[in-house]
């Protein structure tokens, strides 16, 4: 008898401790990660991910709801995180539920799906110049056009040719990525909350903004589908869009974006994009303006341009983790411009721009307002440095430069024109140049430089 009751003891004190160490345990780690240690310590761990400086003011875990970690924030990069107030990615809260049926029937220990609340990412355009331009192995891109030659400290005022534009490069479409169908339960990352800024150290209001962001997206396992919505949408200050809703499809291990049918200053436009979760992430945007007539846009203030008929179409694609890859065109061609700027009008009868991204400059290669009276022709490069240049010529009769000049020259000093073919024409030679936060100005080829404050 003294056997047995001793053995049930043993039995109830193992069970109880069954019980109580797994308990003790889940308590402590939850303590150690809510301290000041396991937050360095989870902190870290996401610096070792990014390669940049991190922290977070809490984090936790439960078998019910997984892990949580509470106010992440990941810092700019380098002297952008002085230069830019806010930090790269903040995030209110992250949660990860690991998926315990495929644990036990597959022993893969594999997430279920991914919650972020109010996730804000600020994308400095210098960020650029610091991200990796190079591949660990060779990777070759689709040939694209020639692009102008990189922008020197001071570059020569060299007009624009006044000859009609070359015929538009096509960039070749990449070769589609296989997708294969996963037996594995679909993984998902639901928005709430979410915002995007993409800002210049230069520029007090962001480039283009995005204030809401909702919705989840399917990024691993089973094929699906969703959509995710994008609220007030703004660009350069002003409002593009108040509200735009993105189709998405996952075939592993390709994530779609769907056709995107939208306005873009009031005109009609569609955009389609695709990713490749792997080898580097090639990626595609494509995006067209159809043929459309009598539209009228405006830019803010008083400036505004009515088109007879306007079409566009772009492209744009590369690997996302290797910037040396990525490359992209865009064409707009119009008839019958009607332009408007306070008190003043033009009429051309013709207009085009071709823009192209190679090698990590922005390049607008040809951009021209041709008309009977006025013709406005230009050209312009930005690289990723943040050097920029750019040339413009104005081609009317003498007295109308004169008359345009009091607005170029400083002190309404005298014009400097360069002489055409026919003297019923002559052209007024514009330069800017310079960086980011620190440009010149030259109202004519003979000028001084002038900085721009």
């Amino acid at each position: 008898m003294k056997g047995r009751r001793w053995f049930r003891k043993l039995l109830v004190a193992a069970l109880a401790l069954a019980v109580a160490i797994p308990l003790v345990g889940f308590g402590l780690s939850n303590l150690y990660l809510a301290s000041p240690k396991g937050r360095i310590f989870v902190a870290s761990k996401i610096k070792a991910r990014t390669g940049l400086d991190a922290s977070v003011m809490g984090s936790g875990w439960s078998p019910w709801n997984g892990i949580s970690v509470y106010g992440i924030r990941i810092e700019q990069p380098g002297p952008l995180k002085t230069a830019v107030s806010s930090p790269l990615l903040r995030i209110e809260s992250f949660n990860a539920k690991p998926s315990w049926k495929t644990l036990v029937t597959t022993r893969q220990f594999l997430i279920e799906g991914i919650e972020l609340h109010k996730p804000r990412l600020v994308l400095p355009v210098e960020l650029l110049s610091r991200l990796p331009s190079q591949p660990p192995v060779a990777v070759v891109p689709p040939t694209v056009a020639q692009v102008a030659p990189p922008v020197q400290e001071n570059p020569a005022a060299v007009p624009p040719a006044t000859s009609a534009p070359e015929p538009v490069p096509v960039i070749p479409e990449e070769k589609p990525v296989a997708t294969i169908e996963s037996t594995l339960p679909t993984v998902w990352v639901k928005f709430s909350g979410a915002g995007l800024k993409i800002v210049s150290t230069t520029s007090k209001e962001p480039l283009y903004e995005i204030s809401d962001i909702e919705g989840a997206a399917p990024l691993a396992g089973k094929h699906a589908a969703s959509e995710i919505v994008l609220r007030r949408i703004r660009f350069l200050g002003k409002p593009l869009v108040e509200s735009m809703t993105v189709p998405l499809k996952w075939r592993s291990p390709v994530l779609e974006l769907g056709a995107i049918h939208g306005g873009l200053f009031g005109m009609d436009c569609e955009a389609a994009a695709s990713i490749a979760l792997s080898g580097g992430m090639p990626f595609q945007i494509q995006a067209l303006v159809p043929k459309q007539e009598n539209q009228e846009i405006g830019f803010g203030g008083n400036m505004k341009a009515k088109f007879g008929s306007v079409a566009g179409r772009g492209i744009f694609q590369g690997h996302l983790a290797f910037p040396a890859t990525w490359q992209g065109q865009c064409i707009t061609q119009a008839t019958s411009i009607d332009t408007g700027f306070a008190d003043q009008s033009a009429h051309f009868d013709q207009g085009s721009m071709l823009v192209i991204f190679q090698n990590g400059a922005l390049s607008c290669i040809d951009a021209r307002l041709v008309g009977e009276s006025l013709t406005l022709i230009g050209n312009a490069t930005l690289l990723s440095d943040g050097r920029a240049a750019a040339n413009g010529r104005i081609i009317a009769a003498p007295e109308t430069l004169v008359a345009i000049s009091k607005y170029t020259e400083p002190k309404s000093a005298a014009p400097v024109l360069t002489s055409l073919s026919t003297p019923q024409r002559s052209a007024l030679d514009l330069q800017l140049f310079g960086r980011l936060g620190e440009f010149y100005f030259k109202p004519n080829p003979r000028s001084a430089p002038i900085p721009l404050n």
